[in-house]
C-alpha cells in the first residue's frame, strides 16, 4: 500500500521520542498512512533497501537520530536516489556530527539535511520538522523534547528522564522494537508526561526493568579497572548484556569511585560517559565520536586477544584498560566548559 509518511529512526528513546514527534505533527497513524523502522546507524543501508524501492510519489520519507556512517553513505545515498527517483521527500534530522562533504551528497540527490548539534535527535525533529510536516509544537512535545535530551546527551535535569530511558529500554531484540513501536504510538497520542508514566504496560516496564536492574548491578561493578594518568581518573568497566544500562552503569562508577570518567566495555565496542570531561575528544581518537558528556569507540583488539577473549572475557576489560591510558596521554582530559559541566 502506498504510505503517506516512512519513519527510519534509532533504537533509544531518542529516536523514539524522535519519531512520535513526526507522527504527532504529520497527523498520521502507524499502520494506516505511517510505517516505521528501528535500525542503528551503520544498518541504515540494509533497512532503507525496503523502504526506497517501495517508495511511491508523495511519499516523506524521516531519518532521524541516525549520523551519517562513512563506510555505508554511499550506498544509502544510492538507495535515497532511488526513492527521489519514484516521487518521494527525503528529510533527515540528526544531532550528531557531520562533515559538510556528507550533507553535500545528500542535497545533491534532493534530500533536506537537518543537522543541529545543540540539542538532541528528538529537538531537532520539533525543531525544524514542522515546516516540513505542518502541525504545531504543543505542551507535549516541549515536555517530551526535554526529558529526551537530557537523557540523550547527560544532562539528567528533568524528572522523567530515568525512567522513560529505563522504560524503552526494557526489552530487546524483535520484542524490543515492538515494545518500542508501542511506545511510539503512545507518545505520539498521549496529552502529558504524567499520562505516560502512569500507563500500566509503562509501570509494568520500568518495574521490571529496576528489579533486573539491581540484581546486575552487584556482578557489573566487581569487573572494573582504574586507569589514572597525569591526576585524571577513569574507572573502565567489562558489561554484560540486559540492564542496567550503560549510562546508569557509568553513573553508578563514577560517584562509587569518584572518578572523572567511565568506560563501558559492550558487544560493539567502548562508551564513554562523564560529567566533568570532555569523552568525544577521547573517542575520536580511538576512532569513534559522538557528544561531549557522552561517546563511544570500537574496540579494535588484535585478532589473537579477541580469540582469547572468548575464553577469558577479561581480557576485553585489560585491552580497553590499555587503549584508555593511552587514549588519555595523547589527548589529555580536557575539562568540560563551565557552562556543559553538571554539578
Amino acid at each position: 500500500m502506498p504510505w503517506r509518511l516512512s519513519i527510519i529512526t534509532h533504537t533509544d528513546l531518542d529516536g523514539v521520542s524522535a519519531a512520535a514527534i513526526a507522527l504527532r505533527l504529520a497527523g498520521a497513524r502507524l499502520g494506516e498512512d505511517a510505517r516505521l523502522e528501528f535500525t542503528e546507524p551503520y544498518k541504515l543501508h540494509k533497512t532503507l533497501k525496503s523502504v526506497a524501492r517501495s517508495a511511491s510519489p508523495g511519499e516523506t520519507i524521516i531519518i532521524a537520530d541516525i549520523g551519517a556512517n562513512p563506510s555505508t553513505l554511499d550506498a544509502v545515498v544510492s538507495l535515497l536516489r532511488e526513492a527521489v527517483g519514484r516521487g518521494a521527500r527525503i528529510a533527515w534530522f540528526d544531532h550528531h556530527r557531520w562533515e559538510e562533504s556528507w550533507k553535500e551528497k545528500l542535497r545533491d540527490i534532493g534530500a533536506d539535511i537537518y543537522v543541529d548539534n545543540d540539542t538532541c535527535g528528538a529537538g531537532v525533529v520539533a525543531r525544524y520538522a514542522p515546516e516540513i510536516l505542518g502541525g504545531e509544537i504543543d505542551d507535549f512535545i516541549e515536555d517530551l523534547v526535554g526529558a529526551t535530551c537530557a537523557a540523550d546527551i547527560w544532562i539528567w535535569d528533568h524528572p522523567a528522564a530515568p525512567k522513560l530511558y529505563r522504560v524503552v529500554d526494557w526489552k530487546r531484540g524483535c520484542a524490543g522494537d515492538k515494545w518500542r513501536r508501542r511506545l511510539v504510538e503512545k507518545f505520539a497520542s498521549a496529552k502529558s508526561l504524567q499520562e505516560i508514566l502512569g500507563d500500566e504496560e509503562v509501570q509494568r516496564a520500568l518495574m521490571e526493568y529496576v528489579n533486573t536492574e539491581l540484581r546486575n548491578y552487584t556482578e557489573a561493578v566487581r569487573a572494573v579497572q582504574i586507569v589514572a594518568v597525569n591526576g585524571c581518573k577513569a574507572v573502565v568497566a567489562l558489561k554484560k548484556s540486559g540492564p542496567p544500562s550503560r549510562s546508569f552503569l557509568a553513573r553508578t562508577l563514577a560517584a562509587r569511585y569518584r572518578a572523572d570518567l567511565v568506560v563501558v566495555i559492550h558487544k560493539r565496542g567502548l562508551s564513554f560517559r562523564s560529567e566533568k570531561v570532555n569523552v568525544r575528544e577521547l573517542a575520536k581518537y580511538l576512532g569513534g565520536g559522538g557528544h561531549l558528556r557522552a561517546a563511544g569507540a570500537p574496540l579494535a583488539m588484535p585478532i589473537l586477544w579477541r580469540i582469547a577473549s572468548i575464553f577469558y572475557p577479561k581480557l576485553r576489560l585489560r585491552w580497553a584498560a590499555r587503549r584508555v591510558e593511552e587514549a588519555l596521554r595523547a589527548v589529555g582530559c580536557r575539562e568540560l566548559p563551565a557552562d556543559h559541566r553538571v554539578d
